[in-house]
């Protein structure tokens, strides 16, 4: 692959799947039947960003790391 100017691949590429389990089978019959009844997965609009520790914390239901102080 190569890449220009404008930084585009030039070349299409295709990545190997190995299906080497019952399991992984399936999961790849489910995405391809998903796809097939839903169409293709197309995330939402965010709803916020935040930075905010506190908020972080609860989103991820954890409670607060706690450190020890290097006094």
């Amino acid at each position: 692959m190569t890449l220009g100017r404008n930084k585009m691949a030039t070349k299409s590429f295709y990545e190997t799947m190995v299906i080497d389990t019952p399991e992984a089978a399936a999961n790849l019959a489910k995405a391809i039947e998903d796809y097939e009844k839903y169409g293709p997965y197309i995330p939402g609009p965010t709803k916020g960003v935040t930075e905010d520790p506190e908020d972080l914390y609860e989103f991820m239901g954890v409670s607060k790391c706690r450190t020890k102080s290097s006094d």
